[in-house]
């Protein structure tokens, strides 16, 4: 296979001229379109192939790089650069299957973004999209912890009342850690984890390194099932070993109905939860529940993390060693002091201040295929 590249050195270049010259037609490169900053489509054409390639010849097939490196997952004729290509050079690589000959287009330096406007996240009652999350949401995305789902017009989705997957919930409490240098393993920790398979590899294998999670033992080997929803007890877990955990003496009676000493794997991690005002539960008929078993949402995540900083405040390079959109307004205290926001996750040239819509004017959300960006 003849792979050709329009800055390719001399002897790779001579090489294409004279296969262009004895092929029964002249081929174009490939070009990029597009708008050129993070969370906005690019788009590549095919460039002129003529006779080259014959008439049942299927589609093309398509590869993005980034420097010198292909981006994992990204084979179609668009690409939505992230926070992670920004000053970096992107380029796609066209393959034709039925001439066997591959050509690359010139690559588009990426940009950062502007401001980040979520579509789907708004503080005005009135509107489609509002939340009584929308301050933590802002606060979580303004630190850099969630990047949203990119519309591809500059402009992000939330998704607020989405589920929390296991993958997700490493990635935001890596990001909150400040995106510590990770050692990776010669082999994961995980059975079902792999850099091929996981948009989070680095931050799963963190969470291992640091104690955070223990996965599954099965016949296989550990498994972590990244893409399973978190729970609500699994996340006090996870909070209680990303604070280093700490030494506490659990309470003889417990605060929530649903929760006792006996039943309750993680009574410890959640009864800390709740002493911390991180979690108060629901009032209900028979007594507070705090619901161990439910899966987390998006946007009660945000809560989570924002009422842990109150409480320990922002974090150092590395950490000291689930609920539903139902969340009732008096499970988020608000003290009158809270940390001073800062973008620890991301270089301050890779984002831009927040911006959430304030009402439905402008903030139609369009519909678009689920795509899981790096960065979620």
């Amino acid at each position: 296979m003849l792979i050709v590249h329009p800055t390719s050195d001399w002897a790779d270049w001579q090489s294409w001229i004279e296969h262009a010259i004895t092929a029964p037609g002249v081929s174009y490169w490939p070009e990029v379109s597009g708008d050129g900053r993070a969370g906005y489509t690019l788009s590549a054409s095919t460039g002129y192939w003529g006779p080259l390639v014959p008439p049942h010849v299927p589609e093309f097939e398509y590869q993005w790089y980034r420097g010198g490196d292909p981006i994992p997952r990204a084979t179609r004729s668009t690409y939505i650069p992230t926070s992670a290509d920004v000053g970096e050079e992107v380029w796609v690589a066209v393959f034709s299957p039925g001439v066997a000959l591959e050509k690359s287009s010139y690559g588009v330096v990426v940009e950062p973004p502007g401001p980040v406007v979520l579509t789907d996240v708004s503080d005005n009652p009135s509107s489609r999209y509002y939340s009584e999350f929308a301050e933590e949401i802002t606060w979580f995305a303004d630190q850099g912890i969630t990047t949203g789902y990119s519309n591809g017009d500059g402009t992000s989705q939330y998704r607020p009342f989405g589920k929390v997957t296991r993958d997700a919930m490493a990635a935001f409490l890596y990001r909150y850690a400040g995106e510590p240098p990770v050692t990776l393993p010669a082999e994961s920790a995980f059975v079902d984890v792999t850099p091929a398979s996981s948009d989070f590899y680095d931050e799963i294998a963190w969470l291992a390194e640091q104690g955070i999670t223990r996965g599954w033992d099965t016949y296989a080997g550990v498994e972590y099932r990244p893409f399973q929803a978190i729970t609500r007890d699994a996340m006090a877990a996870f909070l209680f070993r990303f604070a280093g955990s700490p030494n506490v003496v659990p309470p003889a009676t417990s605060p929530f109905e649903d929760v006792d000493r006996i039943s309750t794997e993680f009574y410890e991690e959640i009864t800390w939860l709740a002493e911390t005002g991180i979690t108060t539960g629901w009032d209900t008929s028979t007594g507070k529940e705090f619901r161990p078993y439910d899966p987390i949402t998006r946007d009660a995540m945000a809560a989570f993390i924002y009422r842990y900083d109150e409480v320990f405040g922002e974090p150092e390079s590395e950490p000291q060693a689930g609920s539903t959109s139902e969340l009732s307004v008096a499970e988020l205290p608000k003290p009158g002091v809270r940390s001073t926001p800062a973008d620890s996750s991301v270089a301050p040239s890779t984002s831009g201040p927040f911006v959430s819509c304030v009402d439905a004017s402008g903030c139609s959300a369009p519909e678009l295929e689920l795509v899981k960006p790096a960065g979620q």
